[in-house]
């Protein structure tokens, strides 16, 4: 496997990105940073020099990962899914914690994920804008996402739904009990 179809494998968002239509503003500043994030990384695997990132970019992306580790190796012991998998994907769904799902009312969801609540999700939910594209037009929709208590929760949800069952510790979530295809979609 060639090491962009294993990053494409492991962060589909970031190749999507930079193939997309042409973005502008906020949008295309995040196109950009991933873009230049996807580079660092094909550069530190191949061993060439990586590309210097801002100090305020490097710092905000070393907060990110302690702050979110914890979870991660918790969730990786229940599941045996990787930590640097699991963090990788947060940071990918959020731009490193910058845009974590939060409702329209402001509400915080701890969804770093990005996985929308479906009809059998019976757990709390948040309500908010976001881009779908229906027959290749974007469109701005209200869906409802899950919602968590605390990113331990969020990361063990996670890593269940990734897993298709309750974990190595055999205890049950929502994300077991939630197998419905539209259910548990995870935004990439």
């Amino acid at each position: 496997m060639t090491i962009k179809r294993m990053v494409a494998a492991i962060f589909p968002g970031l190749l999507r990105a930079a193939r997309g239509p042409a973005t502008t503003g906020k949008a295309w500043a995040t196109t950009q940073f991933e873009g230049l994030f996807l580079s660092t990384v094909l550069r530190g695997v191949r061993g060439e020099p990586r590309t210097k990132l801002p100090r305020r970019v490097e710092e905000g992306i070393q907060a990110f990962l302690e702050k979110m580790r914890p979870y991660a190796q918790e969730a990786s012991r229940e599941t045996g899914l990787a930590a640097n998998f699991l963090i990788g994907q947060a940071a990918l769904e959020t731009g490193w914690g910058q845009r974590e799902v939060v409702g329209h009312d402001g509400t915080r969801s701890h969804n770093v994920f990005g996985i929308k609540a479906g009809e059998n999700w019976h757990g709390a939910t948040v309500d908010t804008l976001t881009t779908e594209y229906v027959n290749g037009k974007a469109t701005t929709v209200l869906q409802k996402f899950r919602a968590y208590g605390s990113y331990a929760e969020a990361f063990g949800d996670y890593a269940r739904l990734m897993c298709g069952s309750t974990g190595r510790s055999g205890g049950g979530t929502n994300a077991a009990a939630d197998p419905s295809p539209s259910d548990g979609q995870v935004l990439t």
